[in-house]
């Protein structure tokens, strides 16, 4: 193993993980977890360039993306809630609601604000998984087009 590989870890509620070393520097953050930067040693480089973890070889991609509409959806089923209640609670037309769910509209910061009120769920889930969904259709396209491209 690599030992100037920067290492990032999260030390959640006070409690250090074993495998832990003792951190250079930190940062508490207003949940009281704190964030450990364990740096390599060659200080002399920028940060990006020291802190070589995300590099395109470990970076994960799935070949699929779950749209938020579907789980808004499974999310109003579960709950026995229509289209027009969970508008009507959000404080949204029922036709955006509808849009998001059939993938028209994509969850904007605002429209997950929302959510998260009436469904308890953070709005950083919602957004996450809008994210999520419109990188892997970006993705889906660039390759289509490169393939297309070569052929």
């Amino acid at each position: 193993r690599n030992s100037s590989v920067n290492l990032w870890t999260l030390e959640m509620m006070g409690e250090n993980p074993q495998f832990m070393k003792k951190p250079r520097h930190s940062a508490s953050t207003a949940a009281g977890s704190h964030l450990f930067f364990c740096c390599g040693s060659d200080k002399s480089k920028p940060l990006t360039e020291r802190n070589n973890v995300t590099t395109k070889t470990n970076q994960y991609h799935p070949d699929y993306a779950v749209p938020p509409g579907l789980i808004l959806k499974e999310y109003l089923e579960a709950r026995g809630l229509s289209r027009a209640e969970f508008a009507r609670q959000c404080g949204r037309s029922a036709k955006l609601i509808s849009e998001v769910i059939a993938g028209k509209a994509p969850v904007t910061p605002e429209t997950a604000r929302e959510f998260e009120k009436v469904s308890g769920v953070d709005a950083d889930i919602w957004l996450g998984i809008e994210k999520d969904y419109q990188l892997y259709r970006a993705r889906k396209s660039e390759a289509k087009k490169t393939k297309q491209a070569t052929s």
